[in-house]
Order: C-alpha cells, then sequence, then structure tokens
C-alpha cells in the first residue's frame, strides 16, 4: 500500500463528506419525525371519529329501548306516579340509565312542569335527577321535536363527576300530553374510550420506539456507506494520482462489499490493460529505435534483394524503411517500382505520387506515374 500524508485538500473533502453525512441523517430524521407527526395527528383524528361515534350510538341505542318500551303503553298510566314505578319495573344500575324525569305539557303549550323524578342509581343526588320547570321556545327545536316524536341529545352534560346524555320520549298519560326524559350514563363509553387512547398511546409508544430504531439504524447504515465509500473514494484519488506520475504498478485491493468490490475489478482491470498497453508501447518503441539504429543495413539489403528481383523480399525491407523514414524519395519511389513489378497497380500509384509530392521535378516518377495510370485504365477499359 502506499502512505501518504494528509493534505489540506484531502481534509477538507473529509470534512465536506462528514457534513453530508450528517445532512443526510438529519434529512432521515425530520422526514421519520414528519411521518410520525401526520401518523399521530391520524389516530388523534380517528379517535375523535370514534368517540363521536360512541356518544351517538349510546343514546341512540337507549333511545329506541325507551321507544320499544313505552309506545305501546299510551294512554295506559293514570298518573305518573305508575309510569315511573313502570319503568323503575323495567331498568336496572345496569341499563346505564342514571334516573327518568318526566314533565307534563302546560295548557297554553308554551310551557311544561315537572311531574316526577325516578332515579334508577340509588345515590344519584336530587340536585342533578331533579329539573326546574322549563319553558318551550320557538328557538329549541329539540324539545318541541321531543314532544311530537323520539329525540336524543348527544352531547354531554357534567355535574359531580357524573356524565350523561339526554333522551325524549312523548308519552299520554290519561289524556295528558308528557315527556320522558331519560338521563343516559356515558360511563360505558367513557371506559370504552379510555380503554381505546391507552392503545392509541401503547401504539404512539410504539411507534415511536419503531422510528427511533429507523433513524439508529439509517444513521449506523449512513455511516457504514460513508466509511466505505470515502476510503474507496480515496484509494482512487490516489491511485490516480499515481498514474499521473507514470506509475502502473498498483491495485486497489477487495473490500469483502459485492458492490464496491464489482468497482475495484473494475478499476484493477482498468490500470492492467493501461499496464499492457504501455508494456506494448515500450516494445514497439524499443524496436523501433533497433530498426532506426539499422536503418542503413536494411536499406543496402533491401537494394540487393531489388537488385536480385526479390520482390516479396525487397517489399519487406522497404516497407519497414517507409515507417522510419516516410519522406524519403528514394524509399518510396523504389517501393513504387516493387508494386509496380509484382503488378499492384493501384499502391504502385500512390508510391509514384508521393514519390512526386516529395520531389516534384523527379522526372522517372512523373514518367512512371503516368505508365502506371495508363496500365490501370487500360485495365478498366477491358
Amino acid at each position: 500500500m502506499f502512505k501518504k500524508e494528509t493534505s489540506n485538500e484531502e481534509k477538507e473533502k473529509g470534512v465536506l463528506s462528514k457534513k453530508l453525512l450528517i445532512f443526510i441523517t438529519l434529512g432521515y430524521v425530520i422526514l421519520i419525525a414528519l411521518s410520525s407527526v401526520v401518523i399521530n395527528a391520524a389516530l388523534k383524528v380517528s379517535i375523535e371519529q370514534s368517540k363521536s361515534l360512541l356518544y351517538r350510538e349510546n343514546v341512540a341505542v337507549q333511545s329506541k329501548i325507551l321507544k320499544n318500551l313505552v309506545q305501546t303503553k299510551n294512554g295506559e298510566f293514570q298518573n305518573s306516579k305508575e309510569l315511573g314505578n313502570f319503568l323503575k319495573s323495567k331498568y336496572s344500575q345496569k341499563d346505564n340509565i342514571l334516573a327518568f324525569l318526566i314533565y307534563e305539557k302546560s295548557d297554553n303549550e308554551k310551557g311544561a312542569k315537572f311531574l316526577e323524578r325516578v332515579k334508577i342509581v340509588k345515590f344519584l343526588r336530587k340536585k342533578i335527577s331533579q329539573s326546574p320547570t322549563f319553558t318551550i321556545k320557538k328557538d329549541n327545536p329539540l324539545i318541541q321535536r321531543a314532544f311530537a316524536g323520539t329525540v336524543f341529545n348527544a352531547d354531554i352534560e357534567v355535574s359531580e363527576n357524573l356524565r350523561w346524555q339526554n333522551i325524549y320520549q312523548p308519552i299520554k298519560i290519561g289524556e295528558k300530553t308528557c315527556l320522558i326524559r331519560g338521563l343516559v350514563s356515558t360511563v360505558t363509553i367513557d371506559n370504552k374510550i379510555e380503554e381505546l387512547a391507552g392503545k392509541n398511546k401503547s401504539y404512539r409508544n410504539i411507534l415511536f420506539i419503531i422510528a427511533l430504531l429507523i433513524v439508529v439504524g439509517i444513521i449506523y447504515s449512513t455511516y457504514l456507506f460513508h466509511e466505505k465509500y470515502s476510503e474507496l473514494l480515496k484509494k482512487l484519488s490516489r491511485h490516480f494520482e499515481l498514474f499521473s506520475r507514470g506509475e502502473y504498478n498498483a491495485q486497489i485491493d477487495h473490500t469483502g462489499e459485492k458492490d464496491f468490490d464489482s468497482m475495484v475489478n473494475s478499476f484493477n482491470a482498468f490500470v492492467t490493460s493501461i499496464m499492457n498497453q504501455k508494456k506494448i508501447s515500450n516494445e514497439r518503441d524499443s524496436y523501433l529505435e533497433y530498426l532506426d539504429r539499422n536503418s542503413e543495413e536494411i536499406f543496402s539489403q533491401g537494394i540487393s534483394l531489388f537488385k536480385e528481383e526479390a520482390w516479396e523480399e525487397a517489399l519487406e525491407k522497404f516497407k519497414i524503411l517507409e515507417i522510419l523514414r516516410p519522406e524519403n524519395h528514394t524509399v518510396i519511389f523504389n517501393l513504387g517500382v516493387i508494386y509496380t513489378k509484382t503488378k499492384k497497380y493501384p499502391e504502385a500509384l500512390k508510391m509514384f505520387k508521393r514519390a512526386k509530392k516529395i520531389k516534384p521535378r523527379h522526372k522517372l516518377s512523373t514518367q512512371y506515374r503516368d505508365r502506371v495510370a495508363k496500365i490501370i485504365k487500360d485495365n478498366e477499359v477491358k
């Protein structure tokens, strides 16, 4: 491995990467916190809706029971006491009814007066169960409807730790129009709501713990990823710096992580490819240097083979010389002659054109060029 003192630039990069880690973590924390707030708010809304439905159902059920109980008894009772005894016989403390209040509609139909108090719960205090005479007003549609038919009020009244709702049922006592007002206890519903609130609290606690665990997991995972990722980037940076100085003999060790090792393999393959190309380049340069040092000897060999009319062997020598001396007129001209002798006229024409370009006044190059061009033209006509 290559050891190197940490530069100010690397330190600055390290600080920036740590800041990025902090920002990412804070982003996750804020996102989860907002999600928790939204879920908690949704749970609260759900509980409030459940409470409203439970309280409404509580009075609706009791109102229906009372209606079924007394609607066939119209006119059978001679006085409110008989009605009260009847209600006592039908209800007990288990029925969530605190008391019944019986009213008589006044003759002028502008009000009603209190007739009878029927306690179902024995410990109910008088001031709670006994209502004063109330007046039926035009702006009190609930009571007006109560004398006409069964109604209920889901609003909750509170007094001395007792909570109840009101149901109203009209009834005939003799020839008089009367009204039964039932005080429906909310204790059963309150207990259910308290239990529901307790479950909601448990859900919130569980949600908080889950959110906390998720945050911790994200922070830890992000930290691990950051450590491996930043370390790999540092290695890549160091090795690229080595390459820029011409050092190609270093590769990165595997991390043990599949995704990172894939990157490492690609990088090492790139390094190997560079090293192989460098090796080939060095070998080519060495060979060219060798040929360049022996170019005179190669030229002499080529001329000897040319004179011997060993055209293929001569062609090999002059091709080497073409690489070494691409602007040498003699080499290019002789290549043209060899191509002509071997009847490779298109290649010969190219060589004579090059020779003519190098030495425009060379008459022999012009003559050979024109002769080869004519041969090619005649061959095309045939």
